[in-house]
């Protein structure tokens, strides 16, 4: 049998019955405390700018620290997604141990994978990376699903958008999870710095 866990719902607006979930409202606070500004955040949130807004008003009467409303403005930040899962550590080490050439192959169709996905995007000198893995289910690691960065990182090579992924063009890499069963998904954020 299962249960259904209701989520905490915050009332942001009285007599408005404005309500958004915790997860998402702190979601909101962390994305603006990253230095995204209200229209990115409503971009990799999926919800409207005046919600952000209401939402980090809502924050600030509750004597939360915040960054500027508008985020900084001395980045581009470009966003792409790659349907699916990439391969987990425990895939990575089994295919490495079966043959030399199963790790090799797997390697060359992933990266091929976020290669045809990041075509679109502008080439990148260096930037700070957000990688989101929407989970099917939480029966992973955390630290077992990232390892599919290389991955990514490789495939933005490949395609060209990255000169290498070495310290150089790669800043600081975050991740966040997330549960979506219905599309499992990876969402990549890329933040370069004017």
């Amino acid at each position: 049998m299962t249960v259904a866990v209701q989520e905490k719902q915050v009332m942001l607006l009285d007599g408005f019955d404005f309500i958004m979930s915790e997860s998402l409202l702190n979601e909101v606070t962390e994305l603006n405390n990253e230095g995204f500004g209200y229209e990115d955040i409503a971009k990799l949130t999926d919800i409207h700018e005046i919600e952000v807004w209401i939402a980090l008003l809502h924050q600030v009467s509750e004597e939360k620290k915040l960054g500027p409303i508008a985020g900084r403005r001395d980045y581009n930040m470009q966003t792409f997604e790659i349907p699916g899962a990439l391969p987990n550590m425990n895939k990575i080490i089994a295919a490495s141990k079966k043959h030399h050439m199963q790790y090799s192959n797997m390697k060359k169709d992933f990266t091929a994978l976020v290669q045809i996905h990041a075509m679109k995007l502008e080439k990148v000198e260096s930037a700070d990376f957000e990688i989101v893995w929407f989970c099917r289910d939480k029966r992973q690691d955390k630290d077992n699903i990232m390892a599919g960065q290389k991955f990514i990182f490789d495939g933005l090579v490949k395609a060209g958008i990255l000169e290498n992924d070495g310290w150089k063009q790669i800043g600081d890499v975050t991740h966040r999870f997330l549960v979506d069963a219905k599309n499992p998904r990876i969402q990549v954020n890329i933040k370069e710095f004017a």
